[in-house]
């Protein structure tokens, strides 16, 4: 179950390449992918500080 295994939210049912739900782990990290990150920017091993989503009407 990759919501408990990355520690990201109940909805996540699938692994993915990002999550924005994460803990925030001080920058670089080893161990499970518990950290906020998103894979094709800084890689799966780097905590983001924070995640920030901004919506807008088309």
């Amino acid at each position: 179950d990759c919501a408990s295994f990355r520690k990201s939210g109940w909805w996540q049912n699938a692994c993915s390449y990002s999550n924005l739900n994460g803990l925030y782990l001080n920058g670089a990290y080893s161990g499970d992918q518990g950290g906020v990150y998103w894979t094709h920017w800084r890689g799966d091993r780097y905590s983001l500080q924070y995640a920030e989503v901004k919506m807008r009407p088309l």
